[in-house]
């Protein structure tokens, strides 16, 4: 299963990255201002770094700023650039289970894809959110979807003790990515659409198998009648929900 995984597999999952920046620009990224007017989009400048690092951000209900909350931290699928962003906030990371949450999406202001950011570039973007933001300093969730699913690994292993866990809708793990007993404590949810292509649904068993050795507490949905792409008005509280009772 594994070979075939690695020589079949892969290619296809490259594949569909690239369909899913091609299908979501030739759809319409429309967001109504309703939903826009609950995301802010905040620059970050690292002056030792020379990086600018751009993030959309949906603050906690009742935020208090003296207070600190826990990070949802949304990877966009596409080329995550802004209109994409915005979308994927619409139709993934939009939830009222994450009221007590800031919502923070990275959006792609160098031209770099998030999958392909390097470590130090991941570091670099998780720093600039604990010293800018007030959150806690562990208990992270993070959702990705599509190639973002598939960073979301990336952004993992940087810092395993950062995170609680992990929702893809979907996703998949890199060969790179190195899993140990730091990640025993985390649960994970693996979603991906009825009609979406053998690639992902493959690379979602084989995350799963992989995954399985460190932590037992995994879950996997199919989004029944659902492709690769979410509609903005698809309710995905029932994945969240299942997200929350695992224990």
């Amino acid at each position: 299963f594994t070979t075939t995984y690695n020589m079949k597999n892969r290619i296809l999952l490259s594949l569909f990255i690239t369909i899913f920046t091609t299908v979501i620009s030739a759809q319409s990224l429309t967001v109504a201002d309703s939903i826009l007017s609950e995301i802010q989009t905040k620059t970050i400048v690292d002056s030792n770094k020379e990086d600018t690092l751009v993030f959309k951000i949906a603050y906690p209900t009742n935020y208090d700023s003296t207070k600190t909350y826990p990070v949802l931290l949304g990877l966009s699928g596409g080329n995550q650039n802004e209109a994409i962003v915005n979308y994927c906030y619409a139709a993934w990371f939009r939830s009222d289970y994450f009221h007590n949450h800031i919502t923070i999406m990275p959006v792609n202001s160098k031209g770099k894809n998030l999958l392909h950011y390097t470590q130090e570039e991941i570091v670099n973007v998780l720093n600039a959110i604990k010293n800018n933001f007030q959150t806690t300093a562990n208990n992270w969730i993070i959702v990705g979807t599509s190639n973002g699913g598939r960073a979301t690994f990336n952004f993992i292993a940087q810092e395993p003790a950062l995170f609680e866990g992990g929702i893809l809708i979907p996703g998949s793990i890199g060969k790179t990515v190195e899993i140990n007993k730091d990640w025993s404590h985390m649960k994970f949810v693996l979603a991906y659409g009825e009609k979406d292509s053998e690639g992902w649904i493959k690379g979602t068993e084989y995350t799963k198998e992989v995954l399985t050795k460190y932590t037992p507490k995994i879950e996997t949905i199919v989004l029944k009648g659902q492709g690769h792409i979410l509609p903005i008005e698809y309710n995905l509280d029932f994945v969240y929900q299942q997200y929350f009772q695992i224990k």
